[in-house]
């Protein structure tokens, strides 16, 4: 057997692994995403009383707002603390909230 067989097999393989899944996501009633995703949203769930002006200073270093934009923000949960942002953006920026007391999620 040579390589281009090796390789034919292998691609056969992985088209009949492709649609049992795509068979079962459709059974399980999920629309499977044609491409990856890219760009992300952070946003800021919830901020209890007491962590109020920890999170507003990590969200004011994050997003360059004002004092008075930054407490609007904090005060308004749920609200979009970034939009179109990386992954690895993403989690940064959600780990520095979550250190400072918040409650946040990323889409």
């Amino acid at each position: 057997m040579d390589i281009s067989q090796i390789q034919l097999r292998q691609d056969e393989q992985i088209a009949r692994l492709e649609k049992k899944f795509d068979l079962l996501l459709k059974e399980l009633g999920v629309e499977k995403e044609i491409r990856a995703k890219t760009e992300y949203e952070v946003i800021l769930e919830l901020v209890p009383a007491d962590k109020k002006i920890a999170v507003l200073k990590a969200v004011r270093l994050l997003t360059d707002m004002g004092l008075k934009e930054a407490k609007d923000l904090v005060e308004s949960t749920p609200a979009v603390i970034k939009r179109k942002v990386s992954g690895y953006e993403a989690e940064k920026i959600a780990t520095k909230l979550r250190n400072a007391g918040a409650t946040v999620s990323i889409h």
